[in-house]
């Protein structure tokens, strides 16, 4: 998955002759992600295109797009896509929220570590046993809610090593689904070493996905011994959403690496069925989650 030299050198050196230095950001270790900051005068010098501000009839959700790019043609072999440039999210229209739920009683850590015969083992041989939750879109950790979940829970499992990784973890409301997440991995595994990995921002096709592009180019970075070997993600969008793309084929080949690596990553199947987010089936099909 490495670049080549070539490729590297190639781009940086068209990059310089229009930002200084420090504005280029090697965003993963092997440079196969590079970050620009600049002007939107300067990103027109350098992709020889014009952006406008473009505003969504019905939300009044404003982006800043083109309508196409180009770069010299040596280096048509080294860069697989450049963005924000072309690419529009989808319109999609907000879903009223229900909540009528009668809150039941078995799904507690002590029946569930019977249920999958973990029963009273706490910790583990390795110090490698690393595992982690992902948090994005306004979910945050809450250590005061983290100490009653003990309290009241899993006594036992009080104690458990959290860290928090990324720049957005704490400081803001607890997350329902943050918490769930940071809260039953380590009912599940007491006592092993566990993080929370939080991020800001969203996806470049849409505000209403997530940032996971960000979430990777952090783990690219984490040394081998202390990346965490299991992350669970509670976090997926209808397919359509993201695919076909340039920014899901980056993020599906980063998949890629961290399973070469050693790395499972686990996410939720979806909440909605075969029917989407939408609740409905495009075309008669039925809508994969990604």
């Amino acid at each position: 998955m490495a670049p080549t030299s070539t490729s590297i050198e190639s781009t940086i050196a068209f990059l310089s002759t229009f930002v200084p230095p420090s504005a280029i950001k090697h965003a993963t270790s092997n440079s196969d992600m590079i970050t620009v900051e600049t002007t939107y005068a300067v990103a027109e010098a350098m992709l020889q295109n014009e952006y406008n501000l473009y505003s969504h009839g019905e939300t009044g959700h404003k982006i800043a797009r083109s309508m196409e790019y180009s770069l010299p043609e040596e280096l048509a072999d080294h860069v697989a896509l450049v963005g924000p440039t072309t690419r529009f999210p989808k319109p999609s229209s907000s879903l009223p929220t229900v909540m009528d739920v009668e809150f039941g009683t078995k799904n507690t850590p002590d029946n569930l570590r019977e249920l999958y015969s973990v029963h009273d083992v706490l910790g583990g041989a390795s110090d490698k046993n690393i595992q982690a939750v992902t948090a994005f879109l306004g979910q945050y950790y809450s250590e005061s809610d983290m100490d009653k979940f003990w309290d009241t829970q899993l006594p036992a499992g009080k104690g458990t090593p959290i860290t928090l990784v990324g720049d957005a973890t704490d400081g803001g409301r607890a997350g329902v689904e943050s918490m769930l997440d940071i809260e039953y991995m380590p009912a599940m595994s007491a006592q092993n070493p566990t993080e929370f990995w939080g991020f800001s921002g969203a996806s470049p096709q849409d505000k209403n996905d997530e940032p996971f592009l960000t979430w990777l180019e952090q783990m690219a970075t984490t040394d081998d011994d202390k990346v965490p070997l299991v992350f669970s993600t509670s976090y997926g969008e209808d397919e359509s959403a993201e695919v076909p793309s340039d920014y899901a084929d980056r993020i599906n080949a980063e998949f890629q690496k961290a399973a070469l690596r050693g790395i499972s990553i686990l996410f939720a199947s979806g909440d909605s069925g075969a029917a989407s987010d939408t609740h409905t089936c495009p075309n008669d099909q039925f809508c994969p989650m990604w």
